[in-house]
């Protein structure tokens, strides 16, 4: 369950997929702050004023407003989240949070085109969303990701979906087996596997990932922005830009505001290679699902330069921050 922090902390340690550092140089950026100190060295800003987008009956993640109203750097969309967390209630659904979409852990693994949810050997894996089984099969001799044999025994379901001009895929890799067929027509929250750790993985953990118009490696989309969050819960987006508009390569400070102190998150990668896209309309380089509403501050250091801004949260919708450094 979302409440099983203790059980996050131990699973974390073992779960991962793994793969050689990737050659990318990643800038310099803050250390990161131990989760269970706070910092109260500045004053807590004053709360934005954001301005919601009009609601919109049909938003999609590919169908939706990319940019804020007027001026703003910071904005509240409407949101359609089309899939379901792919676990059962009593599994770890809390993305691994030090290997999310796009992140190289400093350099020393390949970017990652998915997130990973640790759990033991054996967890139900479920569906997240209505579709046809294209494959359920092992990796061994047929390439779905960088070089085969890396996802081990896999799932992959095609789905359609309203305001989506194209077909969208899901990816369930590093499975100890598969419980469906091609062909299957499967729904919402049926089993296609168990958990496993197959192929490259540390640990036995599912490896999700959602493809755009193509099942290849180079199609990715972060699934972040494709699940729905819990009750109460919202999901953040954005994108750091120079001057020039162009994706910036940093890492950044998220700090949730609880009782007027900063209490750090896990530090965020922007997206660290040419193979991992944005949404084709937010163009964002950064994310983090599932977040409990309320205030946050994101902070960045890019060339001596301190940058802060602060966002609201609010549940079941999408919050978008551009941040220009210069």
């Amino acid at each position: 369950m979302r409440w099983k922090f203790a059980l996050l902390a131990l699973t974390l340690a073992l779960g991962g997929c793994a793969a050689p550092a990737s050659p990318t140089p990643a800038r310099p950026s803050p250390s990161p702050v131990p989760a269970t100190q706070t910092s109260t060295e500045t004053p807590l800003p004053p709360t934005p004023t954001l301005t919601p987008s009009p609601p919109t009956p049909t938003l999609t993640p590919a169908a939706a407003p990319g940019t804020c109203p007027g001026a703003e750097t910071a904005c509240i969309l409407p949101w359609r989240f089309p899939f379901k967390l792919p676990l059962s209630p009593d599994a770890n659904g809390i993305i691994d949070q030090t290997y999310r979409y796009g992140a190289t852990q400093d350099g020393t693994r390949e970017p990652h085109h998915g997130v990973d949810f640790p759990n033991a050997s054996g967890t139900p894996v479920l569906a997240a969303g209505d579709g046809t089984v294209v494959v359920a099969a092992n990796d061994k001799l047929t390439l779905y990701g960088w070089v085969t044999g890396f996802y081990g025994n896999l799932v992959v379901i095609q789905h359609t979906l309203p305001g989506v001009p194209t077909a969208v895929y899901t990816l369930y890799g590093h499975l100890s087996k598969t419980t469906v067929q091609v062909g299957q027509n499967v729904h919402t929250g049926d089993k296609i596997g168990e958990v496993g750790s197959t192929g490259i993985a540390i640990g036995s953990h599912l490896h999700l990932e959602v493809r755009i118009a193509a099942d290849d490696y180079k199609s990715t989309r972060n699934p972040e922005l494709w699940l729905a969050p819990a009750p109460g819960r919202g999901v953040l987006a954005g994108r750091v830009v120079d001057a020039q508009d162009n994706p910036v390569r940093t890492t950044l400070t998220l700090q949730q505001v609880v009782d007027k102190r900063f209490v750090p998150l896990y530090p965020l990668e922007t997206y660290a290679h040419e193979t991992l896209n944005g949404d084709n309309l937010l163009r964002e380089n950064f994310a983090a699902g599932d977040q409990p509403a309320g205030l946050y501050r994101i902070s960045l250091v890019y060339d001596g330069t301190l940058y802060e801004q602060t966002v609201q949260i609010e549940p079941g919708k999408l919050t978008l921050v551009i941040m220009r450094v210069r």
